[in-house]
């Protein structure tokens, strides 16, 4: 459909007249006419370029600055996703087509300023892959995939990397003075953010539990009692029982860290950040390992040393397929969500058993609860099936082992695996 048509369409609507179905048409109109928008934008910026770079105009983002009164960052932003769509057609004609955003592009763009000139020409060479793995995800989930592929192109430097990282963490501090309160931001390395992370989210849902205390401080939100968990754990005022060392949990098959990578690797931290196979060696010398048995699409089998009703053994297992809520593409993370029975407790005298369990975010779990939603979950494959409460069907998603967990694209260089393999869960790393 034309840019025009969509216009018209869009014009012509009685949005006080639509149903539900009708507002979800008309929000993917509107999704690609921003599509259609940034592509022109791409496009009109490269010539900007062109012209600048020729001596007759100002460059690209200087010129989205004062026409359209852009930051100086989003100018270059835009520029910058410009300069990268002149790279990948086939992503571009998806962008000027509608079927993706402009974020999707800006997570390529990202990733390719982090390479050297011939890896990013391996890059922008999978194209045509990129193109489709981007038409079926959310930019969260390409960005996963494409920082993925990007771990793959340079992964016999990554310790290079790493070490990169670690000398580039920085931390500030100051005070705002029209408020009169004090500020910090943060860039730590994977291994530090990993492990700070761990321990606030843990000091974070002893508050949370607290909090529900008919006496405690009504309406409080969560980042106020994220702040407040930061304060208690600088300050040794914290709640949570915590051992002496952090719980640090990555996933790494067997052979991977026996004999370094191959086509099916998984060497990552649980939130999807990829770590080198040497420092996964060295955490491991100072681990508890839990084996988790996965099938060939990556479902967790059984738990070796499990107890069927151990709830941390069961979340291990959950955090190990699912890095965020298991209901559609909601990307609330993992450590922010609930374990929920598909079965109710309660109602059904459901088991708690690890194939009728899945993680969902506090709104998604009312609305399984409250909200009538019908969860269906197949126990070979975990595919869900979401259906609201009028049977209308919402979404229907699988996990995964990888950063690219909702996705069924193997990333480049990767095959399916064909038989079960064990990778273990390293968890508790002081």
């Amino acid at each position: 459909m034309t840019l025009a048509r969509l216009l018209e369409r869009l014009e012509a609507t009685d949005v006080a007249a639509l149903d539900a179905g009708g507002v979800s048409a008309r929000m993917r109109d509107v999704a690609r006419l921003k599509g259609c928008i940034a592509g022109i934008e791409a496009e009109l910026a490269r010539r900007a370029n062109q012209l600048s770079d020729a001596g007759a105009g100002l460059p690209a983002d200087e010129l989205l600055g004062r026409s359209q009164q852009m930051s100086r960052r989003e100018a270059q932003r835009a520029s910058r996703r410009a300069d990268t769509l002149g790279n990948v057609p086939a992503l571009s004609r998806q962008l000027g087509a509608g079927r993706i955003g402009a974020e999707h592009a800006d997570a390529l763009a990202s990733a390719a300023a982090r390479l050297d000139d011939g890896d990013r020409t391996l890059l922008f060479a999978l194209d045509a892959e990129l193109a489709t793995h981007a038409a079926s995800s959310t930019p969260e989930q390409f960005r996963r995939h494409v920082d993925r592929v990007v771990d793959q192109l340079a992964a016999d430097r990554g310790l290079e990397r790493a070490e990169r990282q670690r000398r580039s963490a920085t931390l500030a501090k100051g005070i705002n003075h029209d408020t009169g309160m004090y500020w910090l931001r943060a860039e730590l390395d994977p291994e530090s953010g990993v492990r700070v992370f761990s321990a606030l989210d843990a000091e974070l849902a002893a508050l949370v539990t607290a909090d529900r205390d008919p006496e405690a401080a009504p309406g409080r939100r969560r980042d106020q009692l994220a702040a407040q968990a930061l304060v208690g754990l600088v300050t040794s005022a914290h709640r949570s029982r915590r051992p002496g060392r952090t719980e640090l949990l990555m996933l790494v098959d067997h052979d991977t860290i026996v004999n370094g990578l191959h086509d099916n690797s998984v060497c990552e931290y649980v939130d999807g950040t990829e770590l080198p196979v040497a420092t996964a060696r060295r955490l491991a010398c100072d681990a508890d390992i839990y084996p988790v048995v996965l099938g060939a699409d990556g479902v967790v089998l059984d738990m070796g040393r499990s107890r069927r009703l151990a709830t941390p053994d069961q979340r291990r297992a959950l955090r190990s397929m699912y890095r965020s809520c298991g209901v559609g593409d909601c990307e609330v993370p993992f450590d922010r969500c609930e374990i929920h029975h598909l079965d109710d407790w309660a109602k059904h005298h459901g088991h708690t058993d690890l194939d009728r369990l899945i993680p969902a975010c506090s709104r998604h779990h009312h609305l399984a609860h409250e909200g009538g939603w019908q969860l269906e979950l197949d126990p070979a494959t975990r595919e869900l099936t979401v259906r609201l409460a009028d049977g209308t069907l919402h979404s229907r998603s699988r996990p995964g082992l990888g950063p690219a967990a909702r996705s069924s694209q193997t990333p480049p260089g990767r095959r399916q695996p064909t038989h079960p393999e064990t990778a273990p869960t390293v968890g508790q790393v002081a």
